[in-house]
């Protein structure tokens, strides 16, 4: 056989020959995109409506954390409130143990003095006097100690050295359910 073609031209025919295998391959690769784009186009469109329902469901969330946030101090206030109302229910009025105590003293025991200490975890009374006799003091410390709003009572032994006209202090410490 005899190549009639020249070879310029055999190059310009490869040179067609390509381009056209390049035409065809970029138009098959470009249908082939707009075919993948239009079966994915419900895919996104479906996608951006559940990014929006789900921004939704976050804002109104989060609205209701808020609400929460809100409700929680106003419940911790409420809390804080009705525990200060509890504790002031059950409280004793410094004037009914001041009161009892000068009638566990009688006639013989003169009470001076009164110190209230609320500061710490068991509350307590201080008190000071003046007795008339060892026995008298001996009856009053015997009869507060008998009071079930007292826990303790503690009358130092140094007090009762002398018979007659006794100064005294002594500490009561308050059972803990009375409150002052």
């Amino acid at each position: 056989m005899i190549n009639l073609i020249p070879p310029s031209a055999k190059k310009s025919i490869a040179f067609e020959y390509w381009k056209r295998v390049a035409a065809v391959w970029l138009a098959l690769v470009s249908c082939a995109f707009v075919i993948l784009s239009v079966f994915l186009l419900p895919t996104h469109i479906a996608l951006r409506s559940e990014i929006g329902y789900l921004e939704e469901t976050v804002s109104a969330g989060s609205a209701r954390v808020s609400n929460y946030d809100i409700s929680s101090t106003e419940l911790i206030a409420a809390t804080n409130q009705a525990r200060l109302l509890l504790d002031n229910a059950t409280t004793t009025i410094p004037s009914d143990l001041i009161t009892a105590l000068t009638q566990y003293a009688g006639s013989n025991v003169a009470l001076n003095n009164f110190q209230f200490v609320k500061l710490t975890s068991t509350p307590s009374i201080t008190l000071a006097g003046l007795a008339a006799t060892r026995q008298d003091l001996a009856q009053f410390r015997d009869a507060v100690a008998a009071d079930a709003r007292f826990a303790t009572v503690d009358l130092p032994i140094s007090n009762l050295i002398k018979d007659k006209d006794l100064l005294f202090s002594m500490e009561i410490t308050l059972a803990t359910s009375t409150r002052l």
